[in-house]
């Protein structure tokens, strides 16, 4: 097919999402049609697509903001549905519009957003020392 990548198999399989699917009960929208979809080692992936095109869903079905319909999908071999506290010790993400506090400083951001994730101030001390 042309246009399409040879899959990697020399580079280690980081994402894996297989058909998975989003529909927003209000209005029964399909959000995220059936996405198939391997993420690489060192790989850089960028999403682009036209408004309404699932890019915000998929990263926020990936990060555990929101549940898929259907589909699976694994982050390092971990399930996003029954595994997310494992996988969100190795993940980031850049949202689309800033979720940072202009008064803030970089340190107070961590601070507040470990707490409200639950982290011990003990624990974010150290990680912080890092």
């Amino acid at each position: 097919m042309r246009g399409i990548e040879e899959e990697p198999s020399h580079l280690s399989l980081v994402v894996c999402i297989d058909k998975l699917t989003k529909v927003y009960k209000t209005g029964s929208k399909l959000a995220l049609d059936k996405l198939s979809l391997n993420l690489h080692e060192n790989q850089v992936v960028c999403f682009l697509g036209h408004n309404g095109a699932g890019k915000t869903t998929t990263m926020s079905i990936l990060t555990g903001l929101f549940p898929p319909t259907s589909g699976s999908a694994t982050i390092y071999g971990h399930d996003i549905r029954t595994d997310m506290e494992r996988i969100r010790q190795n993940l980031g993400m850049c949202p689309q519009h800033n979720v940072l506090f202009d008064k803030l400083s970089v340190e107070e951001h961590l601070w507040f957003y470990s707490r409200l994730k639950g982290m011990a101030e003990e624990d974010i001390r150290k990680e912080m020392d890092k």
